[in-house]
């Protein structure tokens, strides 16, 4: 059979997002027509099985084999059936009950969503039954310079479970060792290498926990794995309790000349991540608290950045009067909880007009199915709160840095003497300075949460200093109650010469002023970008679908954030 390829239908069940939308927008780039199952799609997953000549399997690794089964006794002859999960062996084993007239190939690309280009990517690629649709899939990749790496699926999980599983596994041990023993560290107390630690810890947990559970409890490789991993900490663990001191170095030294070409390397790339973090003032702390425990389902619970007291605490009361509000440590956690239905909605912070873009809101809006319902702005004013009554008294300011540098000209002016301390959260500081000599920079509502003194207000160096926050809530929730008048959307672009001018005439086409644009790294590929752009137009207009489409031309990746 000869396969017109302008003709060939690709369908891919679960296309409407992640690296299933990528590979959308990259057939569709390639002239190809495709067609899209989901859970909210209206075509199902066998309608599209009977309709494709080539299936592409996109969906949670826990999922990938229902789907697979579901699809099997409707595939067309000839056709050809790959999934992109990340592990490799069962679903393999499922495709293979497939026909013998159907191709199969298990793919693993090595790469996120946010890529701009498929040039010098890796895909890992498991060829079971070639035929004709696949050697042009195939000889499409290489065209567009991607890398393929042919591996079966056993050695491809075993080098997941220790390339994926077991690193997982290690930091979140690590991690809730940590939490264990209460670890609260500020500031300046912290060593380099617990420096670089931590910004995998904090990398690790942004990510989405059902994705890491899947690839620690999915990979049939994984026991064996952590089993070795288990008698290694337990012979380490007999050294460091008998003291073995020679033993250790012995051990030490062996691992060091068997990495010493890579030693070099890695001291030259980890002491320019250091310099860039102090550049920055970049102070990486943690600060473990027990949070209270909450059933799977609450009714209409609104979360917010706390802890409590906080400029974010004060928006919420205003924006969500009579509703509970719980505070939440960090913006991952807000977005986690909501995906998992700990939180109906939350608010959050996005932009300050001092301190500029809050980049961890827009990263998680990118990599989750949750939007922004509105956003509103407040004027941020800082008072001096203290637990004495007297501002003579005053011998300290504890206070995060950025209060401070917001109030330094009143600072400096009324009360010089007194000895500035930076700590990572003031209302934390609260908690550990009981004296009365010591004063901090803070809300209204936090001297009333936890009953001080205000012993001057809006000491703040602006009077305009302003603060953005986002309501925000998952994919689908009612907004009638909020008033959306601009549309946030994020899109990656093709690197040419010209693409920035040629996608922003999308915009110009149709009148449509744009109120917010900036660039942010997809923290995926080096030197690739993504783009942030609230456009003067509502969410509901007919308008935005257009402009979604003619963006395809020069955007990978146009994903719509909700509304302003």
């Amino acid at each position: 059979m000869i396969f017109n390829m302008e003709k060939t239908i690709i369908g891919i069940i679960g296309g409407t997002n992640g690296l299933g939308n990528w590979f959308k927008y990259f057939f569709e780039k390639n002239k190809y027509k495709l067609i899209i199952s989901g859970r909210k799609t209206r075509l199902t997953n066998i309608d599209l099985a009977k309709k494709s000549d080539i299936v592409i399997v996109a969906v949670p690794i826990h999922s990938t084999i229902d789907v697979i089964a579901e699809i099997l006794p409707y595939l067309k002859d000839n056709a050809l059936l790959m999934d992109i999960t990340s592990l490799k062996i069962n679903p393999i084993n499922e495709m293979k009950k497939a026909k013998k007239t159907i191709g199969i190939v298990g793919l693993h690309p090595l790469f996120g969503p946010l890529i701009t280009s498929i040039e010098n990517q890796y895909i890992a690629v498991n060829e079971i039954r070639e035929n004709k649709l696949w050697k042009k899939i195939k000889k499409l990749f290489l065209e567009n310079k991607a890398q393929l790496i042919y591996i079966d699926s056993k050695e491809h999980d075993r080098k997941m479970a220790l390339m994926q599983a077991l690193l997982h596994f290690m930091n979140l041990c690590y991690t809730k060792t940590l939490f264990n023993n209460n670890l609260n560290i500020e500031g300046k107390f912290s060593t380099p290498v617990f420096r670089l630690q931590s910004i995998i810890i904090g990398r690790i947990l942004g990510q989405n926990p059902y994705l890491y559970a899947d690839l620690q409890m999915q990979n049939p490789m994984f026991d064996e794995i952590l089993n070795s991993f288990v008698n290694v900490i337990n012979k380490n663990k007999k050294i460091i309790e008998t003291k073995n001191k020679k033993k250790f170095v012995e051990e030490f030294n062996d691992l060091k000349n068997q990495m010493q070409n890579f030693i070099k390397t890695s001291e030259i790339k980890t002491s320019s991540i250091l310099d860039d973090m102090e550049k920055t003032k970049e102070q990486i702390s943690f600060s473990f608290q027990k949070t209270p425990k909450t059933t799977s389902e609450i009714i209409e619970k609104i979360g917010y950045l706390g802890p409590s007291g906080t400029h974010t605490h004060f928006a919420a009361t205003k924006i969500f009067k009579n509703k509970s509000l719980l505070p939440v440590n960090t913006i991952g956690e807000i977005f986690e909880k909501i995906a998992n239905h700990q939180l109906d909605s939350a608010i959050i912070p996005a932009e300050n007009s001092t301190n500029g873009i809050v980049y961890e809101t827009y990263d998680n809006l990118v990599n989750t199915n949750i939007c922004v319902l509105t956003s509103f702005r407040q004027i941020i004013h800082h008072n001096l709160i203290a637990r004495c009554k007297n501002i003579n008294s005053i011998k300290k300011i504890v206070s995060h840095p950025q209060a401070i540098a917001q109030t330094r000209i009143w600072l400096k002016q009324k009360i010089p003497s007194a000895k500035i301390i930076f700590t990572s959260s003031t209302t934390n500081a609260i908690q550990k300075y009981k004296d009365k000599s010591v004063a901090f920079i803070g809300s209204k509502i936090a001297a009333k949460e936890y009953n001080l003194n205000i012993l001057k207000e809006n000491i703040e160096n602006s009077k305009n200093n302003t603060t953005e926050f986002y309501a925000i809530a998952e994919d689908g929730t009612p907004a009638e109650y909020f008033t959306q008048t601009k549309t946030l959307m994020a899109v990656t672009i093709y690197n040419r010469v010209g693409v920035l001018k040629d996608f922003l005439s999308v915009f110009s086409k149709y009148s449509i002023n744009l109120t917010k644009l900036f660039s942010r790294p997809s923290q995926v590929k080096q030197w690739d970008y993504y783009f942030f752009i609230e456009a003067q137009i509502k969410p509901n207009n007919k308008i935005i679908n257009k402009i979604q489409e003619e963006l395809k031309k020069y955007c990978p990746l146009v994903k719509i954030l909700g509304g302003t």
